[in-house]
């Protein structure tokens, strides 16, 4: 039996021209592993609770629910193979107007 899966990395966003936010990921998961899955959680502008919004069985992740003027959100994305589950690991993205020009 293998063993649980390991915790994604490498995550990368960019926006679409429809405002969606494509949210990627890297995942390097044992010899002999399959049926890998991906829950993915969110909070916005660093407030409140995660909320899960859905669990994918790729490594990206469309989030199509953004609301207008979020000021920043952060994902957590867990592995879960079975009934084992990785190590979560997080990705935050900030938007609007910084000192020198802005971005994110």
């Amino acid at each position: 039996m293998p063993p649980g899966p390991t915790p994604p990395y490498g995550f990368a966003g960019a926006f679409d021209s429809f405002g969606a936010l494509t949210l990627t990921w890297k995942s390097r998961q044992p010899d002999g592993a399959v049926g890998t899955t991906f829950q993915v959680s969110r909070r916005l502008n660093n407030s409140g609770r995660y909320e899960i919004l859905d669990t994918v069985g790729t490594r990206e992740f469309v989030d199509t629910t953004l609301p207008v003027g979020t000021h920043s959100v952060a994902y957590v994305v867990v592995a879960k193979r079975g009934a084992k589950t990785s190590t979560p690991a997080g990705f935050t993205m900030r938007f609007g107007q910084g000192g020198g020009g802005g971005g994110w």
